[in-house]
């Protein structure tokens, strides 16, 4: 089994801060939902630097809650920070 294929393996993407930013996080999350197979659906929350959307995991054939950081937070070095000890803490 590959790291890729372990459900307990975790993947934190940020936003990226350049001219083209929305283009590539637009492209960012296309890879990631080929690669991953999630699907998006409802909102179910937003906070100061992030958005929590409801998704559907295709390969583990799962609902999951998917957190995805602002563009504005992706520029603070102590909410990246914050963002990264959350994610861990849920693992």
């Amino acid at each position: 089994m590959s790291a890729t294929d372990n459900p307990s393996n975790k993947t934190l993407v940020m936003p990226s801060q350049s001219e083209n930013g929305q283009q590539e996080n637009d492209d960012l999350e296309k890879k990631i939902q080929q690669r991953f197979k999630y699907k998006e659906s409802d909102l179910l929350g937003l906070g100061g630097i992030a958005k929590v959307y409801k998704a559907y995991d295709t390969k583990l054939e799962r609902f999951v809650a998917i957190k995805k950081m602002s563009e504005l937070a992706a520029g603070n070095l102590e909410l990246i920070i914050r963002f990264i000890n959350e994610a861990k803490s849920v693992a």
